[in-house]
Formats: structure tokens, C-alpha cells, sequence
């Protein structure tokens, strides 16, 4: 493009604080979430919207009797309690379909317990 004045010169600004603001602000509530968690005495066991990119805490981690590498691999359902298992995936899937957070209560077996029998 050729302009009929080299002086001339176009400058376009966009604001970014609202966006730097929301991004901290979220992060500083995923350390709280990871803090909480990981001292929580309970079992703690989540999936992003696809069931994909697990995150266990500590405790579930002693709960099932899988090291947290084994927690986020494909074992970690396997200890599902058999009763449960069918229930429990249509729930998720059912889930991941209609993009809604899913809430489940499900028996498991202590992962190497069952690697045993």
C-alpha cells in the first residue's frame, strides 16, 4: 500500500487488562483448587469436558493403591467395582455429550489387591 503521505501513520491499541486480570485470577484459584486437594483427607478424581487429562490427589492415590502415575494412566478405572462400572461410564459419557459436570458414587477395588486374585 502506498501512502500519499509517509508521514502519516495508522496505530491501532487494544486493551488487554481485562484478559490479564481474568488469566490471573484464574490461576491463583487453580493453586488454591491443587492446594486444597491435595491436603483434603478425602479421594479427589477429575477429567476435563472429553474424560481426557485426569487429575488425582494424594489421597485417592492411597485410597485405590495406585502411585499417581498409575492414577493418571489408563489403570485407573480398572479397580471400578464391576457393579458399577456400566453405570458409571454411561454417566460420564452421558456427561461429556450434553457438556454437563458429572457427579458419581462408585465402589472401587484397591487397584493391586485385585491385580493379585
Amino acid at each position: 500500500m502506498t501512502l500519499a503521505n509517509k508521514d502519516q501513520y495508522y496505530l491501532t491499541v487494544v486493551d488487554v487488562t481485562g484478559n490479564l486480570l481474568k488469566n490471573e485470577a484464574a490461576t491463583k484459584a487453580d493453586q488454591r483448587y491443587q492446594t486444597i486437594s491435595e491436603v483434603a483427607p478425602v479421594g479427589i478424581f477429575n477429567t476435563d469436558a472429553t474424560g481426557h487429562k485426569p487429575y488425582v490427589n494424594s489421597s485417592w492415590c492411597k485410597i485405590i493403591g495406585l502411585s499417581e502415575e498409575e492414577g493418571l494412566g489408563n489403570n485407573r478405572l480398572k479397580a471400578v467395582h464391576q457393579d458399577d462400572w456400566e453405570a458409571l461410564m454411561n454417566g460420564c459419557q452421558q456427561a461429556v455429550k450434553v457438556k454437563e459436570i458429572s457427579f458419581s458414587e462408585y465402589r472401587f477395588f484397591r487397584y493391586h489387591q485385585l491385580m493379585k486374585s
